[in-house]
């Protein structure tokens, strides 16, 4: 242990280590009473001679005293320096560049993740996280240009744990952004589909900086084409800088698909400032088993029967024609089994088992006896969907009541008013966009009736905010409840494509959930890029996976030569139902994930058609979607340096050699022996 007597800037001057304070105070005293009695001695033996003499002899001995005291002391300095890794990446201004290359500072290393940039002096890396090695005793990092993605931050970060992380990074980070490129920004789009959804873009034009537009006194305007993968020009937005803007389409069979954005600046068409592909997966859906059991024919549940059994799905149609008596029809299946129906008529417990959705109206579900109501309730408790056509007769039955017994299907409450009776647009639920200036052959009736409370999910509701359809689960089931009597005038009206889009997505949200395993889609605003981490993540509703090692595949689609990477599902501790692996895609293009229970890439290939949980992605090259990536890279960079420390030095601390001390003393002691010979 030392104790600090003085500090002159950087430097700290401490009493010899391991000395006690008593120890120390005796040794000073010692020492300041030796360089007293010196000067004494030399006053006294020199005072009748020259004054400047003896003023040099005085000067001399405390010089000696102090060169002394450098011997004995322990004298520390601290020294700080900032070494500097500068990360030049496209899009940086040539003004900026210049200056960065002019400056010839040692502290200083330029660094670039592109080998297509030229620059004298810079140091190529393929990956952030090699800076570590390169340049271990950085301790602030500058990008200039476009900036660093959020993965290149995750793995600049993760090499160095000391430096904290993206969020709160404790080495300095100073972003200097380059000129905005006019393009698509803040992209999203459903990549995943099934047959008869609808594919909806939105997004965003970035405009030019702002002195770019000073420059320019006219508002610049852009068309937005969306191309279809043969080429034809499906829609088109004329739009402005920094507006946003949503594209809708259907596509038309199931398949990987290439669709187009091409943005051309209005006034000038030649200028394609924008040419990306919008990749979608669309594939068939699985055949629904749908069973109707209604009070009376009705038009609504005919065209619903025809619509399903259009698609090749099989359809059950029970309608009830007197007190004791049933039409039973069936559709795209042989007639049904003798134990599909119970003695008292309603479907027995094997055919409910194998029903995916039931569609009943109000009346026919009160008129089940307890006995059939206790059927039905255990079947959507088992998983069935249940969708129920409300009407006046429920609405005033004991089923829309609080009583657990008599609602034990937990169907979501409704109450007459007359004055509900309406025809109405429908609004934006879950993507799903109906024509917003409605004439009257797009509008849907509504019935006398309301919900009586708030219970239950909104699976659809009109521009106004009215909710026209809910769904309140039960066990792995769900029920639902429309008060839309006569959707089919959609249908009727020429507007089939908002029809089929209506009961297919309301029949998605209920209908039993088949899917022992699935992939789960890619995420709508993230674009997957060659040589960048992909997560992939299967769900699975059984206990375990029936799958040996490896437990899935991934390979290059329309590639003759066929590539194939296996794959190690490894399940997440906090979420037991999901299995997930992770991959770096070395090729742009569609890619095919799916499981196999084989051993060998050549045994999966074989047995394909009986392994298979899969999944279409496509994978952007590196330079796909520019101003996108731009923005991206601009918001990643923006926030790691708004959370790092402005100032980051390194601190050197080092003791004073005290060989220049034992030589200025020794040349001190020798000057005052030769000044005592000669006077």
């Amino acid at each position: 242990m030392s104790w600090q007597i003085a500090q002159f800037g950087a430097y700290t001057v401490s009493t010899p280590a391991n000395m006690s304070l008593v120890q120390c105070a005796i040794l000073g005293s010692m020492l300041l009473a030796a360089w007293l009695l010196g000067n004494l001695f030399i006053y006294r033996r020199l005072s009748k001679s020259k004054f400047y003499v003896s003023c040099l002899l005085l000067s001399l001995n405390s010089l000696a005293f102090i060169a002394l005291l450098g011997t004995v002391l322990d004298i520390n300095y601290v020294s700080t320096q900032t070494n500097q890794a500068i990360f030049i990446t496209p899009g940086v201004s040539q003004d900026k560049l210049n200056t960065v290359v002019d400056d010839k500072s040692l502290n200083n290393k330029l660094f670039t993740l592109e080998r297509n940039l030229d620059l004298a002096n810079a140091i190529y890396l393929s990956s952030p996280s090699l800076l570590v090695k390169t340049m271990p005793n950085v301790n602030k990092i500058t990008v200039l240009g476009d900036g660093l993605s959020p993965y290149q931050w995750q793995a600049l970060f993760a090499s160095q744990p000391r430096w904290g992380n993206t969020h709160t990074s404790s080495i300095a980070v100073a972003f200097t952004p380059g000129n905005k490129t006019v393009g698509l920004v803040n992209m999203s789009w459903n990549k995943q589909l099934i047959l008869g959804e609808r594919l909806t873009i939105s997004g965003a034009i970035q405009g030019p900086d702002t002195r770019v537009i000073a420059d320019n006194k006219d508002v610049i305007k852009y068309s937005l084409q969306l191309l279809s993968p043969s080429g034809d020009v499906q829609q088109e937005l004329m739009l402005e800088a920094g507006q946003a803007f949503n594209l809708n389409t259907r596509p038309k069979a199931a398949g990987q698909w290439l669709y187009k954005l091409k943005l051309i600046e209005r006034g000038n068409e030649q200028n394609i400032l924008e040419l990306s592909d919008i990749a979608v997966f669309v594939e068939k859906p699985a055949g629904l088993r749908l069973a109707i059991w209604q009070s009376s024919p009705s038009f609504e549940t005919k065209h619903i029967k025809d619509w399903v059994g259009a698609a090749g799905s099989q359809v059950t149609v029970v309608t009830q024609v007197s007190q004791d008596a049933y039409l039973r029809q069936t559709f795209n299946q042989p007639e049904t089994d003798a134990g599909d129906h119970s003695d008292d008529g309603f479907y027995s417990n094997q055919a409910l088992d194998k029903t995916d959705v039931l569609i009943i109206d109000g009346r026919a579900l009160i008129r089940l006896s307890a006995n059939e109501r206790t059927r039905l309730q255990k079947a959507v408790q088992d998983g069935l969907g249940l969708l129920i056509l409300a009407d006046n007769d429920l609405a005033s039955s004991n089923l829309n009541t609080d009583t657990h017994q008599e609602n034990s299907l937990n169907i979501p409450k409704v109450r007459e008013d007359k004055q509900a009776a309406d025809e109405l647009a429908i609004g934006n639920v879950d993507g799903y966009i109906a024509p917003s200036n409605a004439n009257s052959s797009q509008l849907l009736g509504v019935s006398p009736l309301r919900f009586s409370d708030e219970k239950g999910d909104v699976l659809l509701k009109a521009t106004n905010q009215r909710a026209l359809v809910k769904r309140i689960k039960n066990g792995f089931g769900q029920v639902a409840l429309t008060l839309l009597p006569r959707t089919y005038v959609w249908k009727l009206n020429e507007t089939r494509g908002d029809y089929t889009y209506l009961w297919h997505y309301l029949l998605k949200q209920i209908a039993r959930n088949t899917q022992q395993n699935k992939w789960q889609n890619e995420q709508q605003d993230q674009l997957t890029l060659v040589h960048n981490l992909v997560n992939a993540c299967l769900t699975s509703r059984s206990d375990g996976l029936d799958l040996v090692e490896p437990h899935a595949f991934i390979e290059r689609v329309n590639n003759q030569a066929l590539t194939q990477q296996p794959l190690f599902l490894n399940q997440l501790p906090e979420q037991s139902a999901w299995w997930c692996a992770h991959y770096w895609p070395e090729f742009p293009g569609w890619h095919r994930i799916y499981t196999a229970k084989t051993h060998t890439t050549e045994q999966a290939n074989k047995q394909l058609t009986a392994s298979v949980t899969e999944q279409y992605s496509y994978v952007y090259p590196s330079d796909a979607w520019p101003s996108w990536q731009q923005s991206i890279k601009h918001l990643a960079s923006t926030e790691v340096a708004a959370s790092a420390p402005e100032i980051a030095v390194n601190t050197y601390d080092s003791s004073l050699h005290k060989g220049w001390f034992y030589g200025l003393l020794l040349l001190l002691l020798t000057l005052l022996w030769i000044a005592r010979r000669l006077l």
